[in-house]
């Protein structure tokens, strides 16, 4: 039987290559890439010129070649250096981030202060229309200077 993964021929030195580059985790069960991270901590392989998650490609592997396009590799077990196809799992970009933010993984979810320095506390925390969270500290500056902005304008507009 041959196999390939996006196209590309896998070969018994492919493989070789790979398994070389991943080492048994037996804390966690997780069969850890040990090779080059990209600075997500996410693997690097690089196989037909091109490089990709080492998750990625040993589930294209298991899947016939392809990963379906729209869908990702997920790490149920969070560890972005494991390969161990029983800790992946194919889905889709949205299903992958609430697995994310559900577990605490996603690096939003880590944030304890806002941008300016405010912290994210249950009284100045609400969640915006697009779904993420906002500090009620800034909204309120942000409406002050947008009304003073506004007023401002119009006492120009009416002295033309």
């Amino acid at each position: 039987m041959r196999m390939s993964v996006y196209g590309e021929p896998v070969t018994l030195k492919d493989l070789d290559r790979f398994w070389a580059k991943v080492k048994l985790n037996p804390e966690n069960g997780c069969w850890e890439w040990q090779a080059a991270t990209n600075g997500n901590g996410y693997g690097c392989f690089g196989h037909g010129g091109y490089v990709q998650g080492p998750h990625r490609w040993i589930l294209a592997l298991q899947l016939g070649g392809v990963v379906p396009y729209g869908l990702e590799a997920m790490h149920r077990c969070d560890n972005n250096k494991c390969v161990n196809l029983s800790h992946l799992e194919v889905g889709t970009r949205r299903k992958n981030m609430q697995d994310m933010v559900s577990r605490g993984q996603h690096y939003n979810t880590q944030k304890t202060h806002c941008r300016q320095g405010h912290e994210y506390t249950e009284e100045n925390t609400y969640v915006a229309s697009n779904g993420h969270r906002a500090c009620r500290t800034c909204r309120r500056k942000w409406n002050s200077e947008s009304r003073r902005r506004k007023r401002e304008q119009s006492r120009s507009d009416d002295s033309d």
